[in-house]
């Protein structure tokens, strides 16, 4: 009889030791992964910049910055990689992240203005093209005396 309750014993704890090792294996394999996670503000002033584009150049994932600047990629492998911040008007910057298992890195990338420069622009007139500004004006006179009945007068 004892021997009988020592197999049951035996199979209750295989049992509890298979479930545990079940419910445990989703937790270690999310820790695989972290997460880069940060804001992109001007340099000069620390003004959240929102529209901000964002690379991971290591495996082309990219993102945009929110409304107060904020952006987060998940699922990342654990290493060193570049993240690529450009903006319009912004020097496009290069920052190294380090992502360790199962934490968040927190980053604030710092974009600096730089002018926009473009090509040299010439306007140019056609003096024998005739323009709004050519024609006849019309006067306060012309519209009392001959009031315009529709579009054609």
């Amino acid at each position: 009889m004892r021997y009988c309750g020592m197999k049951r014993a035996f199979a209750g704890m295989a049992v509890v030791w298979t479930l545990l090792l079940f419910v445990s294996v989703p937790v270690i394999r999310g820790q695989e992964y972290g997460i880069i996670a940060g804001v992109v503000v001007d340099a000069r002033t620390g003004q959240r910049l929102s529209g901000a584009n964002l690379l991971v150049e290591e495996s082309g994932l990219g993102t945009i910055s929110g409304a107060e600047g904020a952006f987060r990629f998940t699922r990342q492998q654990p290493g060193t990689y570049t993240l690529i911040a450009s903006f319009v008007g912004y020097r496009t910057t290069f920052v190294q992240v380090t992502v360790t298992a199962g934490a968040e890195t927190g980053i604030t990338v710092r974009l600096r203005s730089e002018p926009i420069e473009l090509q040299r622009v010439l306007v140019e007139a056609d003096p024998t093209a005739t323009s709004a500004s050519s024609s006849r004006p019309v006067r306060v006179f012309d519209l009392r005396v001959r009031p315009l009945r529709s579009s054609r007068d």
